[in-house]
């Protein structure tokens, strides 16, 4: 990824989305996030589930609905990233937000579970 602001070039996929270079958040591009998504599914594919999940948290950060959805899937059952059920709500709280189906369900079960 090359920043616009400061032209500094570094890889970004699944990783931080900071500019090392000059601090400045950035945002992709509709090319970059299909290829985030190309390298998800490939890396079901292979078994790689920690290049999975930072491939999800990088579209989720974006704010892909999808992505915030299976991203908390991920933390839920510690699936290539360390288990972590508060950091699995806050994301399908994000996703639910965008009026994702699947997240919402995700959040009622969740919740309904914690009352029995």
């Amino acid at each position: 990824m090359k920043c616009k602001k400061c032209g500094y070039e570094w890889q970004s996929y699944g990783e931080a989305l900071t500019c090392p270079g000059c601090g400045t958040h950035a945002a992709l591009t509709q090319s970059e996030k299909q290829t985030l998504w190309e390298e998800a599914y490939e890396a079901e594919k292979i078994k790689d589930f920690s290049l999975r999940a930072r491939c999800y948290h990088a579209l989720a950060e974006q704010g892909d609905e999808r992505a915030a959805y299976a991203y908390g899937e991920c933390l839920r059952r510690g699936v290539g990233v360390a288990e972590n059920a508060e950091e699995a709500v806050f994301w399908y709280r994000a996703s639910a937000r965008r009026m994702y189906p699947a997240a919402a369900y995700r959040l009622w079960v969740s919740f309904s579970e914690d009352d029995r």
